[in-house]
């Protein structure tokens, strides 16, 4: 019984090591000052990503405008650090939120906004 502990516990430790994490349908990873996203799923995604003490600060409201910045499916996109809201220079964590498009009477809104805190090295 007490290997099974020691086994469950070691898988936890080493899935939260990843660098990769897969959550839902996105991918992300951390490049040469470079956040990755992968789309994995069958429906587009939009996001938004903004440093961790910058987004205590700050009211947005999801978008699913044709100028928001939007993931297709299949699809990747490379988004250097110094294009995410209110990064600096040594700044540590920042938060990747993200939803798809649901028709609501005919109107196209944001869905559920999902969120993932990205550890930079």
């Amino acid at each position: 019984m007490k290997s099974i502990w020691v086994l469950l516990f070691s898988s936890l430790i080493l899935i939260s090591c990843s660098d990769d994490v897969n959550t839902n349908q996105i991918v992300t990873g951390i490049t040469d000052n470079t956040v990755v996203l992968s789309n994995g799923g069958e429906v587009d995604l939009y996001y938004f990503l903004v440093e961790r003490g910058t987004a205590a600060t700050i009211f947005w409201v999801p978008t699913v405008s044709e100028d928001g910045a939007v993931l297709k499916s299949g699809a990747s996109v490379n988004i250097p650090f110094t294009n995410i809201t209110g990064y600096k220079a040594g700044d540590k964590e920042v938060i990747l939120y993200y939803w798809e498009a649901i028709n609501a009477n005919g109107e196209k809104i944001a869905g559920e906004v999902q969120n993932q805190l990205l550890v930079f090295p």
